[in-house]
Parts: C-alpha cells; sequence; structure tokens
C-alpha cells in the first residue's frame, strides 16, 4: 500500500519536524505549503535555528518566542537587531565568521553588546562565540549579570583583562575555554593583578595558544577551586624553564584533579633527553612527557631499538624512564590507551633480558610515584595499570613486589572507595560503571591476595567487604559474587582449611542463595583443581549444587557455571574415584547438559555444552564406562530428531571415539534426515557441516567405495535431480562446495553418478569456482559445450546464470579464452538479451565484469611470454581477442536503436561502459563513427 506525506498522522510529522529540521529548514521547506504545516509548525516549542544565509532573517519572525538555540554564520547588523526579538528565549548561542578577513566591525560589536547587555536572555546557558584573528574581545557592557550561564568558549587578545570582565558578568559558570588571539598590534599586555577577582565556581578551564606563563599565573589566581585544566601552547624558546616555571605553578591549584598540557616545538628531541641533567629530570617528574603525535611515538620506538642495544647505561635508563612515562599516561584514560600501551611493548621487546635487572628498580621508582597518587579519580587508572603490568609487562611482577606496601594500601582503600560508592547510588547507569570497576579490581586481588596475604589482610578491610558484599540481597550481581567467592577462599583464614570445613562455613558465612551458589563456584576452582579429592567429596558436593535447582535464570546461570569448572576439575582428578560413584556423577552431569541445551538463556546454553563435552571424555578414558556410556548416548540419540538443541553436539562429539558406520548401524536414516532439513534456511548451516564431517569420516573408514558414493553422494545426486528450487540451492551453497573443498577427486564421482544435464552444470559451477575444472573445453572436456548450449536456453533463469558462470568464472584469470567460450558467450547474449529481471542483467553484467578482466589479464600474460619468446600463439590469440571484442561493440551498438527493448539499451550501454573502462574506447569510437555516418547517408 502506498502512502504520501500527507497521509501521516499529526503526532508523526512533529516528531519529524522536531528531530529532523531546524526552524530555517522548516520554514523553508514546508511552512505555507498547507493551513496544516502552518498549523503544526505554529504548535512547535523550544525550536532550534541555524542562521548560514541572509535570506533567513523571516523564520525570526515566526519562531521569536519559540526558539532556544540559535547558531549564526557570517551575521550582518540586521540580523543582529532581530536578535532582540528572541533575546528573552533563547539559551544556547552560537556565532562564527567564515571569512577572518571580510568581517562586518559593526555586526561583532552589536552582537557581543546584545550578549552582554541588560537586552540579552536571562535564561542563556551557554555561549560560544568566535572572533577573527583581526579583532578582540571589547566587553564595556551595562551592569547585567547572567545568572544561568554555564558554558563559555571565547577568543580573546588580552587574557586577563578580558577574562576577569567575562566572569564577573557570571556567577555561576562551571567551564570556560579561551582561545588566545596573537593580536600584532599587540604583542605587550600590562600585566594587572586584581586580588578580588576569583570565580569559586569554575571547575573546568580550557586555554588555547598559550604564549606566556605570567599570565597563565595570574589566570590561575582567578580560579581557586580548578579541578580540571588543559593548557595549549607552542614553545619558542628553551624548553626547560618553560617546565619548570609550570610544574610550580601546577602544584599550587590544590583542587586539581586532572591535568592535560599539550605543547609543540623543534626543540625537543630524544637525543636531547638523553642528555639532561638529573636536576632537569626532576623537575619533569610531576609531568610525564611524552610525543604528542603518532609519529613522534613511531620514532621514539624505533630509536628504542639501537639505544637498547648499545652498552651505554645512562641512555637505556633514560629510555626505560620515558617508556614508562608513555605506559603511565596511557592509563590515564578510559577506557586505557591500547596503542600507547603496544608501543611500550614494543619498545621493551628490544631490551634484553640481562638488562631487566640494571633498569627494574629505575623503572619501579617511577611506577611508585605513580601509585602513590592519591583520589578517586586514578582508581581506575591504578587497576588498569596493575593489570597491565601483572599480564603483559615483561619485568611488571618484579616491579609490583618491589611496591608491594604501596600498592597493597592503595588496593585496600580503592575497594573501599567502590564499595562505598556502590552502596550510596541508586543510578543505574552509575552502579553499572562501578561493578565494572568492581569486577576489575577482584580480579587483580585474586590474583595478588596468595602473594601479599600480610599485607592485604592487615587490618581485614578486604575481609569485611568481601563478607559484606555476599550478605548483599538485591544489589551485587552475579558475576561479582562469583569472583567475591574466588577471593574469600584466598583469604588466609579460610585458604587453611580443608575442604570439608570450607563447606560448613560457607553455610555460615551468608544467607543469600546466590552467594552460597558462588562460594561453591569459588570451592571448586580453588581447591579441587589444586588437590585430589576423595570421592565422598567429590559426590556431596555435586549433589549440594545441584540442590539449587530452580526456575530462576540467574541461579540456573550459577549452577551451570559452577558445574563447568566441575567438570574441568574432574578430568584431572577422576582416576581417584570409584567406579560406582564415577558412573553415578558421570549420568548427573549428562542429565543435566541434556535438560538445559534449550536453555532460554545463552551463558546456561553454552556452559551445558562444555559440560557435556567434559563428561564424555572423562567416560571414554574409563575402559569400564566407555561402552556402557556410548550406547546409552546413542540409544537416546536414536530417539530423537537430530535437530533437537543438543544433538549435533552429541553427535560430534560421538565421531571423536566412535566409527560412523557404528553410528549409522543405531541410526539408519542419519544422513538423509540431515540432507532434509536443508529445506529449511535456518537448519542448513548445521546439517551441511554435520552431513559433511560425518562423508568424509565414513570416506576414510570404508574401503568400499561403492558402498561409500551410495551411501553420501547418490541421495545428493538425487536431490538436485528431482527436488524443489529451494533444496536444490541450499545444496549447491552449503554441503557441495564443503564436499568437494576436502576432496576435489569427488567431482567426477558426481558426474558419473548422474546424467541430468541440470545436475551436471550445477556441479560444474561448483567446481570452477573451487578451481577445480582448468582448461574446461580441452582434449577431455569435463562437461560438453552442447549442454552448456542446452543450458544457456532453458526456462530456469538460475540455470542460465551457471552455464554463463561456468564460462565467466576461472581463479586463473590468466588462463586463454579458447573460441568455444567466445561462441557460448555469443550465443548466451542473444538468447538472453530481452529478458526483464532486473537481478538477472544484474548477476550477467557482474559476471561479464569478470570476463572481460581475464579477456584483458590473459591478453597481457601472452604478450608478456611473447616479449620473452616464449609463446608462439600470441598472433592467433590477438586476432581472436580481436574479432571478438569488435562483434561485442557491433552487437552492443546495434541494440541501442529507439524501438529496441529497455533491457536491450541497459545490458548493451552497461557493456559498452565496461569495454571502455577496461579497454579503452577506441574501439567504440570507431563503431560510432560508422554507425554516424551511415545515419547520415540513411536520412539525407
Amino acid at each position: 500500500m502506498n502512502s504520501c506525506f500527507e497521509e501521516i498522522p499529526n503526532e508523526l510529522i512533529l516528531y519529524i519536524f522536531c528531530t529532523y529540521f531546524d526552524g530555517i529548514q522548516l520554514y523553508k521547506n514546508f511552512f505555507e505549503l498547507n493551513s496544516r504545516f502552518n498549523t503544526l509548525i505554529k504548535s512547535i516549542n523550544n525550536i532550534h535555528l541555524r542562521l548560514e544565509y541572509q535570506d533567513n532573517d523571516k523564520s525570526l519572525d515566526l519562531f521569536s518566542s519559540k526558539a532556544i538555540s540559535l547558531y549564526i554564520a557570517d551575521p550582518t547588523i540586521i540580523q543582529i537587531v532581530n536578535l532582540l526579538k528572541i533575546g528573552k528565549t533563547i539559551e544556547h548561542i552560537s556565532i562564527i565568521w567564515s571569512n577572518p578577513y571580510l568581517i562586518n566591525e559593526m555586526s561583532a560589536r552589536s552582537f557581543h553588546e546584545l550578549i552582554f547587555s541588560a537586552n540579552s536572555s536571562e535564561n542563556l546557558r551557554s555561549c560560544r562565540f568566535y572572533l577573527p584573528k583581526s579583532h578582540c574581545l571589547y566587553l564595556e557592557p551595562k551592569q547585567c549579570i547572567l545568572p544561568l550561564l554555564h558554558s563559555i568558549y571565547v577568543q580573546i587578545s588580552i587574557p586577563s583583562v578580558d577574562c576577569r570582565r567575562t566572569i564577573r558578568l557570571c556567577p555561576n559558570l562551571v567551564r570556560l575555554e579561551i582561545e588566545i588571539i596573537d593580536n600584532i598590534d599587540n604583542q605587550e599586555e600590562r600585566i594587572t593583578v586584581v586580588s578580588h577577582c576569583q570565580h569559586a565556581n569554575i571547575r573546568r578551564f580550557h586555554i588555547y595558544n598559550l604564549l606566556s606563563l605570567d599570565v597563565f599565573d595570574i589566570l590561575m589566581g582567578y580560579l581557586p577551586n580548578l579541578a580540571n585544566l588543559y593548557i595549549s601552547m607552542r614553545l619558542s624558546s628553551h624548553p626547560m624553564d618553560v617546565f619548570e616555571q609550570l610544574s610550580s605553578i601546577i602544584h599550587r591549584i590544590d583542587h586539581l584533579k586532572q591535568f592535560h598540557f599539550r605543547f609543540t616545538t623543534d626543540f625537543w628531541n630524544l637525543d636531547y633527553f638523553q642528555r639532561m641533567p638529573s636536576r632537569s629530570k626532576k623537575i619533569l617528574s610531576p609531568i610525564p612527557l611524552i610525543p604528542n603525535d603518532e609519529q613522534n611515538v613511531t620514532d621514539l620506538i624505533r630509536q628504542s631499538q639501537s639505544v637498547f642495544s648499545s652498552s651505554n647505561q645512562n641512555d637505556i635508563q633514560a629510555l626505560c624512564e620515558q617508556l614508562i612515562d608513555i605506559l603511565i599516561i596511557s592509563s590515564s584514560t578510559d577506557p586505557p590507551n591500547t596503542s600507547l600501551r603496544k608501543c611500550v611493548v614494543k619498545g621493551f621487546s628490544y631490551l634484553q633480558t640481562n638488562q631487566y635487572d640494571n633498569v627494574v628498580n629505575q623503572c619501579t621508582k617511577r611506577l611508585e610515584v605513580f601509585f602513590k597518587r592519591q583520589g578517586k579519580q586514578h582508581r581506575i587508572e591504578y587497576i588498569s595499570m596493575l593489570n597491565y603490568l601483572i599480564e603483559n609487562f615483561p619485568f611488571g611482577l618484579v616491579c609490583v613486589f618491589n611496591i608491594k606496601d604501596t600498592i597493597s594500601n592503595q588496593l585496600i582503600s580503592i575497594g573501599e572507595e567502590i564499595w562505598s560508592d556502590i552502596q550510596l547510588t541508586n543510578v543505574p547507569h552509575h552502579r553499572f560503571n562501578l561493578f565494572q570497576q568492581l569486577q576489575y579490581y577482584l580480579k587483580v586481588v585474586v590474583f595478588l591476595l596468595p602473594k601479599f596475604h600480610d599485607e592485604l589482610e592487615s587490618d581485614g578491610i578486604i575481609s569485611r567487604i568481601i563478607h559484606e558484599m555476599l550478605n548483599d540481597e538485591n544489589r551485587v550481581t552475579l558475576e561479582i559474587r562469583l569472583t567475591c567467592s574466588l577471593v574469600w577462599h584466598l583469604l588466609k583464614e579460610n585458604e587453611q582449611l580443608s575442604p570439608d570445613e570450607k563447606v560448613d562455613k560457607m553455610k555460615k558465612v551468608t544467607c543469600v542463595t546466590m552467594s552460597r551458589l558462588a562460594l561453591y563456584f569459588g570451592l571448586i576452582k580453588t581447591t579441587i583443581i589444586n588437590q585430589y579429592l576423595d570421592t565422598n567429596f567429590f559426590v556431596r558436593l555435586l549433589e549440594e549444587v545441584l540442590a539449587f535447582k530452580t526456575r530462576d535464570a540467574t541461579i540456573m546461570v550459577g549452577i551451570s557455571k559452577a558445574l563447568e569448572t566441575y567438570s574441568e576439575a574432574l578430568n584431572s582428578s577422576w582416576h581417584n574415584l570409584h567406579i560406582a560413584s564415577l558412573e553415578n556423577i558421570i549420568d548427573k552431569l549428562l542429565a543435566f547438559a541434556w535438560d538445559h541445551f534449550s536453555f532460554n538463556v545463552e551463558t546456561v546454553r553454552h556452559c551445558s555444552t562444555n559440560i557435556y563435552s567434559n563428561t564424555f571424555k572423562i567416560s571414554m578414558n574409563h575402559n569400564d564406562l566407555r561402552q556402557s556410556i556410548i550406547d546409552s548416548q546413542l540409544t537416546l540419540l536414536k530417539q530423537l530428531p537430530w535437530q533437537k538443541d543438543g544433538c549435533s553436539l552429541a553427535y560430534h562429539t560421538l565421531l571423536e571415539y566412535v566409527s560412523v558406520s557404528d553410528i549409522l548401524k543405531w541410526n539408519l536414516k542419519l544422513a538423509e534426515s540431515c540432507l532434509m532439513a536443508m529445506n529449511d534456511r535456518g537448519l542448513a548451516s548445521e546439517a551441511s557441516y554435520l552431513y559433511c564431517v560425518l562423508c568424509h569420516k565414513h570416506r576414510e573408514e570404508e574401503k568400499s567405495t561403492e558402498i561409500w558414493k551410495q551411501t553420501w553422494l547418490k541421495p545428493v545426486v538425487d536431490a538436485l535431480d528431482t527436488s524443489t528450487p529451494l533444496h536444490r540451492s541450499l545444496i549447491a551453497e552449503y554441503i557441495l562446495p564443503k564436499i568437494l573443498k576436502g576432496h576435489p577427486e569427488y567431482l567426477q564421482d558426481l558426474k558419473e553418478i548422474t546424467v541430468n544435464p541440470r545436475t551436471l552444470i550445477v556441479c560444474t559451477r561448483i567446481g570452477r569456482t573451487l578451481g577445480l575444472c582448468p582448461n574446461l573445453f580441452s582434449s577431455c572436456p569435463f562437461i560438453e559445450h552442447d549442454l552448456i548450449r542446452q543450458g544457456i536456453t532453458s526456462e530456469d533463469e538460475q540455470i542460465c546464470l551457471d552455464c554463463l558462470f561456468i564460462l565467466c568464472e576461472n581463479p586463473k584469470t590468466t588462463e586463454y579464452l579458447s573460441k568455444i567460450e567466445f561462441e557460448l558467450i555469443k550465443y548466451f547474449l542473444q538468447m538472453n538479451v530481452d529478458n526483464g529481471s532486473t537481478s538477472f542483467r544484474n548477476q550477467v553484467l557482474s559476471l561479464l565484469k569478470k570476463h572481460f578482466i581475464r579477456v584483458k589479464d590473459s591478453w597481457l600474460f601472452c604478450a608478456r611470454q611473447k616479449l620473452k619468446k616464449k609463446d608462439q600463439d600470441f598472433d592467433d590469440l590477438t586476432e581472436r581477442y580481436r574479432n571478438y571484442l569488435n562483434w561485442l561493440i557491433n552487437w552492443s551498438c546495434s541494440n541501442l536503436y529507439l524501438e529496441g527493448s529497455y533491457s536491450q539499451r541497459h545490458l548493451s550501454i552497461l557493456i559498452l561502459h565496461w569495454l571502455i573502462h577496461l579497454h579503452g574506447n577506441q574501439g567504440v569510437e570507431t563503431i560510432c563513427r560508422k554507425l554516424f555516418s551511415l545515419f547520415s547517408v540513411l536520412f539525407l
């Protein structure tokens, strides 16, 4: 059913207007089209305006009382005056001049008087105005205070004066961004300190193009509560004085939490850094110095190879310190900068192992400074850095052990902070982020706790936090409980207990079901893998875990994870168990897996798969249980269709230990059922995989080739001969390529089984795709060209396309084309040029493109062979190709007459397009001239 825009309900039209159009676009495109649109547009409140052309002024009259956001490019005086109409409602305003050299000076002055004047908006919340470098901001407002303004971006030329004037008018300003204009008329600024001019609310300050740290020092006096600072400046002189002065200023900012410093200079390089005296390096230590672009980092890593291969210990230590600084910077972002970390690892990869002891102390000192920093804002950096040092850094674990006291204190504080924040927040998004931090934190604690028992458990804080988490009923997620359970079992007081004592104590620790289940998971993870336990304990543990079974999905996830770990542990401990108990355990695990293969939670299904595989592997390694488990599983599979959840996995698992012949004895219709499932595209991939695995393995087992052909190839050929188009298509798409790719010789077997032309064409197409049919029409052709000619005229479009595919597709594009191939392609074009199907023509053009590429590549290959005097057929080949291309151009041009069908003209034009694109336009131009001359004679 076709609909027009006017038939859409008013609510949907309003949603489209408000979401995808601003006020100017609505006015130009929809206003005054009809009364309905006019009414809808006038009913919109809180509209955004974007004025980029001078002819948009009329929209201000329409939206004068409803605009809350305004963007103006290159404003005129008239537009500035019109802004007075909407000044009381505007909340966000931004202005920009596209050309700083063609600016209306009166407009600039008028705009700023409008913003900072008594006529300005009392509701203004953010203001972003850009001034060209030839102008400065002269704010001489009346006594007007903007109480709601919280964010300003401004370009100024006199930082200390203009900054004071700006912040004095905005008492609630939170974010201030200043870009300093290098005004050549005012190179020197008179420094004036105004002690009473301080702004207590500004937390974020960005300053760009900073020229002097003296001015910056004055500005910092205006912002006593600054928390986030960004500086961008160019160092035009010796950098040491700049860094020393900057370091002293930064350390005087009491509330600073985050500092970004970007500098550019032509003076700085690695060699100079390596020659710096130790006093200068101490000055730079509070501010880690790294190259500020990827190219400099790449150059640094390239230099590290030569530095680390030298014997100069000072150079090696200096470079190690700089790489550690890069590592610290990479951990200061959320998420961590992985590219910088990879550069650090690559740089340290050039350091020889025998040099580790010489640099580890210096690297440890740099890391200790990093880990001693205080504040919540650093806790993600600590955890990220610890995890990286433990897992990826060459001597990171040594560094961690050297500063274990510092790290232990920080870990205890971080754990308290995160858990306290989780308890205090009710915002889902914040709580989700905190849980991510907590999970990351607990994983680090699990690794370090066995090594830092005394340091981490000195005051019992971690033990208390873990106990509180396990007893929390609602807030803590299952994943957190599982990791908490690992920490609980690794605590020194619990680690010394026997497994039975741990089980008894676990029941007293918490009454929360999920936490109790998590403790069983932790017990299995930390105890059974490391100890060989008796039979009774294994049986008891399994029964107590299964006793938690319920319909609750979360609890079932915990049970499945615990049993998955249990089955993994059983692999290393089953030798010590009594056979009767082991058989009982295996039966229960297999039953749990079968019951939950179709569970509605992906995690449970995945764990059930692993439980089944691990358990079956254990039973196959036990001679007394092997055959009974195989028989029980085959009996069960015989009663179930293979499509049922878990059956395919069971067959694949059985194939590792049982022959295909034995499986087929139990289930004679397995191959047939897999093939019949190919009628459903949703099952085709899984069915084809199982069918081909059985086929290939049976070929290795079966000595009689005829029996194997009748079992596996004959059903495929019969389906291709007689089945529905969808079934044939899916078999050709999924099964045939998998069979032929592993065993190319099967292609000849398929040809011997069938005489159906359609099946032969399909098999040839698949073989052609896999490169199994080179020299298609040689002295012993795989398929007769008369059969291809017959398929070209078939009523089935897919068979026609398969024939063209056979002719055009060839993985080896330099293979010469024979005269028969050219004749068959000509025949195809003549017989199918009038086909009106768009999809058919598109597929034809796609195949012809490959054909034209092969024509070009094969001729160029022949020409190269001719130059090497290795090919004597160059002249014959060139003549054959030339005749074919001439015919193709003539045929395409002849189909361009007006009386021809659209499909003829469309196909011919695109053929000419590809010919010109790949082979040039010389032949086409020649034909066109001849046709033009012929038409001229006819019409004259």
